[in-house]
């Protein structure tokens, strides 16, 4: 049985920016931050995700 945690990833979508939710399967909240809806935005998002996954593991 594999026991890591899960990481989820939430986003609540709007017109103008997106808010961001990133947690563990335990209910853990590990990061919230929103992000403009813009390509420069979503390169943010990505980037902070990926930092975010790296320090868990």
């Amino acid at each position: 049985m594999n026991n890591s945690p899960q990481i989820y990833v939430s986003v609540d979508i709007g017109c103008r920016q997106h808010s961001v939710a990133i947690g563990l399967s335990n209910g853990d909240v590990l990061d919230e931050f929103a992000i403009l809806h813009r390509p420069e935005g979503f390169k943010q998002f990505s980037k902070h995700q990926q930092a975010k996954i790296c320090f868990i593991l």
